[in-house]
């Protein structure tokens, strides 16, 4: 088995990471080559909050999964992929470190100051370009590369091609092992993205001697989604005005510099009906609403490690575009294609189910129904009693997937998969059901639990905190089936 290094680069890279991640937690499968995902963020950022609500659910995500799956080689169900985090370093998890921007303007990382003659007139002429800040006109030499490179490709060109020779791209390196995929996410419109995915598939595609492992880098299957303008900004420092001329400009390049290179490519975007953004440059303020873009753009790596490595030789390279049928006021799980229904239909059914569980009824049924009393491994109220790690960091995960699915609801166009307000069995939007019998069942949880208690006699030697999530996969399961999701 093999491991996906996943590469998000800039804000965009990160939100669809978040995305993934909560796939993932669903129980999404990624098939039989991969079994094991590393995330590395590429954001100069740092106090991006996009980044940093990615970087908690990552941690929280890897937390339980590492309860979850101990010890247990064919574990299938929520949170089954393993993910490993490279860069442990408290305050940098995750992230790949630029070196030597934090605290400087642009001026001073290209030692402005020292230029003369035909350099800087060069200099002058590139990045004459202006900022708004505070009311005034700025050079870009003199903008404050701490909050990324706001919408200037131009200058993360610059920046960002240091990858060569750089401590944590090689410790990337020295884990990659033949058999192992890349997959890199970025947007084509803002400034670190477009600027870096070129650059580091560059970096893999010509790696050499001393980057460790350069010669499986060079022949490694790489895929990548490009995420096109999908949201516009009020009015502010950066223009959204200029998302598609960026993206016209930049998508010339790609097709002879970045497409020759990579096995798969994903586009993705949204031109219609899109929400108007806060124009914050980055920092904390930056905090973008979950999107639906977003979570198609995390199902194309699902899709890429579900490639057989056989038929990818054998087709060439792929360049795939998303698409849903159409749709009236809000998508949801009936208008997507059948590949991506097939994906995430039952999966992301199931843990909807899990979760209104949680929070509607488990202090009702805990310590009162078999499931909970039985057997040598009991779940009694000191497992969600706060003190109790697992539960704490299971429980902090659910409330970012809420976020996540009030914010996609929220966003335009929306994504609304589930009805809420509805009862258990009829929240799932816009399905079929085929079997009459579940309009007698009431908006209680009574069939859930004879779930549950029948999953509990089925358990095996387990830890307390595999019991609890297995019996969750077992009901859930039989759930979906009960209301016969059609996908």
């Amino acid at each position: 088995m093999a491991k996906l290094f996943i590469f998000g680069i800039g804000g965009t890279g990160s939100r669809v990471l978040k995305s993934l991640s909560m796939l993932l937690a669903t129980g999404v499968d990624f098939g039989e080559y991969i079994d094991e995902i590393v995330p590395i963020i590429i954001d100069v950022d740092k106090s991006n909050e996009d980044l940093t609500r990615t970087i908690e659910i990552l941690k929280n995500y890897e937390a339980v999964h590492s309860a979850v799956a101990a010890n247990r080689a064919n574990y299938k169900g929520f949170f089954q992929t393993k993910q490993t985090n490279l860069y442990p370093l408290n305050g940098n998890e995750y992230r790949l470190t630029i070196e030597d921007v934090q605290g400087k303007t642009f001026g001073q990382y290209i030692d402005y100051q020292t230029l003369t003659g035909a350099q800087k007139d060069l200099a002058n002429l590139l990045f004459s370009g202006s900022q708004e800040d505070r009311g005034l006109h700025k050079p870009l030499l003199d903008m404050d590369m701490a909050i990324g490179f706001q919408g200037h490709p131009k200058l993360g060109c610059v920046v960002l091609n240091q990858f060569k020779g750089n401590r944590d791209f090689d410790t990337f390196a020295e884990n990659f092992a033949p058999g192992d995929r890349i997959f890199i996410i970025s947007s084509i419109h803002g400034g670190t993205g477009a600027a870096g995915f070129p650059l580091l598939l560059k970096n893999l595609r010509n790696a050499n001697v001393p980057t460790p492992n350069s010669a499986h880098l060079n022949n490694a299957l790489i895929g990548a989604t490009t995420v096109l303008p999908y949201f516009q900004l009020k009015e502010g420092d950066i223009k959204s005005a200029d998302f598609i001329s960026k993206t016209k400009a930049a998508l010339q390049y790609y097709l002879k510099n970045v497409n020759p290179s990579l096995n798969s490519m994903y586009y993705i975007g949204n031109s219609t009906n899109t929400h108007n953004y806060e124009n914050n440059k980055g920092g904390i303020n930056q905090k973008n609403e979950a999107h639906f873009i977003e979570f198609a753009a995390a199902m194309s790596v699902v899709d890429f490690a579900n490639q057989d490595i056989n038929s990818i030789a054998l087709q060439g390279k792929r360049f795939m575009e998303f698409g849903v049928n159409n749709f009236t006021n809000a998508i949801d799980l009936s208008v997507l294609g059948e590949v991506s229904k097939k994906m995430i239909h039952k999966p992301l059914a199931q843990y909807h189910f899990f979760k209104m569980y949680l929070d509607n009824q488990l202090r009702k049924s805990i310590n009162c129904q078999p499931w909970s009393n039985r057997g040598k491994i009991k779940i009694t109220k000191d497992f969600i009693n706060p003190k109790n790690g697992f539960y704490q960091i299971l429980d902090t995960f659910n409330q970012r997937f809420d976020e996540w699915t009030r914010e996609m609801a929220d966003n335009d166009p929306k994504f609304v998969p589930f009805n809420k307000g509805a009862g258990l069995l009829h929240s799932i939007s816009n399905i079929s059901h085929k079997n009459s019998t579940l309009n007698y069942w009431k908006s209680n949880f009574v069939l859930f639990d004879d779930y549950l208690n029948a999953a509990e006699r089925n358990i095996g030697d387990l830890s307390i905190e595999q019991k609890f999530i297995e019996l969750f996969n077992e009901a859930t399961s039989k759930l979906t089936k009960r209301i016969n999701l059609t996908i």
